[in-house]
């Protein structure tokens, strides 16, 4: 029974440690909350005057969704005068240009690339021209709430804070199995990161919605696919907090089709382990408190070490089975297969997450070990 006693041991360590993560936030959370009761908040600006606000919007061939993306912007709550737009255009092959051009002249800065060097490459030359004190990055096909800018740039009121995100909706839910899915998998990663803001930082912010001050960020890493995550580790790194503004929502389409939806996750997943990798030295480092101790040590679990132990899960499946056979007779594999199906069942939303979550992070470590890491991005073909 040793390959069986070993598949259990490291599925109920992989398990354990995912499922325990989330009521051990929320302890800690109370914890600091009570903790933050007990004395004055010594670290917010109460003269705080609403800043200018650069917004960054690289795009590649978004002629369909640019005009009503950049109106979005216009019709939020926040003063046109304080907002400065800047469209990144990477090499786009449609209309996109003209159609910024013909309809927002003089009212947005327009970038054009002729050569495709990647989404943090057209990020950096954005923020070369960007005035504002507080920027946030943004995708050409999200929309916000009417106060989301507003909501995320109060939360700078917190001079602690240098990078906020916004939460996420998912539109077309009914739309597939793989829309329900996204926003399934959104609303429990969305309860993490509230709760990881609760108790330090969140380094899960979104690139749809990143906002950060801009003297913390003068560029990000031209060789990263997580954008995002760079931004949330730098500002980390240097002190400060990454948070979610919880008042703060945007809306964006989920892919449809599943080979769409596995192409784009795992390639967020391997930004992500990416990240992980380029900033370990967070990792267990008591300078960055709860973040150094519990939320960057899970997230390193989650790139690196859950999906290794899935790959020995794997291998072991089949070695195990026949042990158990032989150790509790045929009988006894159909009560545990019984067992299983029934728990599958009623588990089955977790479950189906769990192996998604697990599907897009080895994908994605495979891919770093073969060396696919193109920082080329492309456009969704199911949204």
């Amino acid at each position: 029974m040793i390959a069986f006693a070993l598949l259990a041991s490291i599925f109920l360590i992989v398990f354990g440690i995912h499922f325990l993560y989330l009521p051990l936030l929320k302890r800690t959370a109370q914890i600091q909350n009570n903790l933050s009761l007990k004395k004055k908040a010594t670290n917010t600006n109460s003269h705080y005057d609403l800043p200018i606000v650069s917004i960054l919007i690289p795009v590649y061939n978004e002629e369909s969704v640019i005009v009503r993306r950049i109106t979005n912007i216009f019709d939020s709550t926040y003063p046109k005068n304080k907002l400065q737009v800047v469209v990144i255009d990477s090499g786009s092959v449609d209309k996109t240009r003209s159609e910024i051009n013909s309809n927002f002249q003089n009212m947005v800065t327009l970038i054009t690339e002729e050569e495709r060097k990647g989404k943090a490459h057209a990020i950096n030359l954005g923020l070369e021209i960007c005035k504002g004190e507080i920027v946030i990055l943004t995708d050409g096909t999200a929309l916000y709430d009417g106060d989301t800018i507003l909501e995320m740039v109060n939360s700078f009121k917190d001079t602690s804070i240098g990078a906020v995100s916004a939460l996420y909706r998912v539109p077309n839910i009914e739309d597939s199995h793989v829309s329900s899915s996204e926003h399934k998998f959104w609303l429990q990663k969305d309860q993490i990161r509230i709760l990881e803001s609760r108790v330090h930082s969140t380094s899960w912010l979104s690139g749809e919605a990143c906002a950060f001050r801009n003297k913390i960020v003068a560029k990000i890493n031209e060789d990263t696919l997580a954008d995002d995550s760079n931004i949330a580790l730098q500002v980390i790194s240097k002190g400060y907090r990454s948070v979610v503004n919880e008042k703060a929502y945007f809306t964006e389409r989920s892919p449809t089709q599943f080979s769409d939806y596995v192409n784009i996750k795992s390639r967020r997943a391997l930004g992500g382990l990416i990240e992980t990798l380029r900033f370990k030295g967070l990792f267990f480092n008591r300078k960055y408190g709860y973040f150094g101790m519990l939320i960057f040590p899970y997230r390193f679990f989650v790139y690196l070490i859950s999906p290794t132990l899935s790959f020995v899960l794997i291998g072991l499946a089949i070695p195990s089975s026949f042990e158990f056979i032989e150790y509790a007779g045929i009988n006894g594999a159909i009560l545990l297969g019984c067992l299983s199906i029934v728990a599958g069942f009623i588990l089955r939303k977790v479950i189906l997450t769990f192996f998604y979550t697990q599907l897009f992070t080895t994908i994605a470590l495979i891919w770093l070990l073969t060396g696919n890491t193109d920082v080329r991005w492309t456009r969704s073909k199911s949204r």
